[in-house]
């Protein structure tokens, strides 16, 4: 035999590497199952950023609210005055009342609609880093058992260090 010749060709018991395309099946299985993973990541992305606008329209009604409750405050202000004065009904000064605490629960209602979308942010951004370091460790497995295959494939042929005779083919 020359220097580099074929001499042997080794057999794994286990299976899974009897293919002689396992090594190539593993890169395929690889290669899907991250981009699934990172479809998943990009699914978490689009959540927290859904979370988000939710939040930037949470924080639009709590200022709303407050312009409300503003508003409501002056006019309610407006008609006790006209009120003292003589000017306005009871029923002016009922509605004032009326419509200046409506606009006080829709602000705790608004403020209530802030934290929970708060929440909702934090939770969707926690989502997407667990997702991130279930694809990042995925990959590092995934990759670890290509490599793992592709050594097993390649030293499966056992090759002539030198020149030289076969003497002994031993069959195990």
């Amino acid at each position: 035999v020359a220097k580099g010749d074929t001499i042997a060709v080794l057999q794994d018991l286990g299976s899974s590497y009897l293919d002689d395309q396992f090594a190539d099946r593993v890169v395929e299985q690889r290669a899907s199952k991250l981009e699934g993973l990172r479809l998943e990541v990009e699914q978490a992305r689009q959540k927290l950023a859904q979370a988000r606008q939710k939040r930037r329209a949470a924080d639009e009604k709590v200022s709303n609210a407050a312009l409300g409750i503003s508003t409501a405050r002056t006019r309610l202000s407006r008609v006790e005055d006209l009120q003292d004065d003589g000017i306005s009904s009871v029923r002016d000064l009922e509605t004032a009342r009326l419509k200046f605490q409506k606009a006080r629960t829709d602000s705790v209602a608004a403020a209530a609609d802030l934290a929970a979308a708060r929440r909702a942010v934090e939770s969707a951004r926690l989502n997407v880093q667990r997702k991130e370091r279930k694809l990042d460790a995925q990959r590092a497995a995934l990759t670890r058992k290509v490599e793992n295959a592709e050594a097993r494939a390649a030293n499966a042929v056992v090759r002539a260090p030198i020149d030289g005779t076969v003497a002994r083919i031993n069959r195990v």
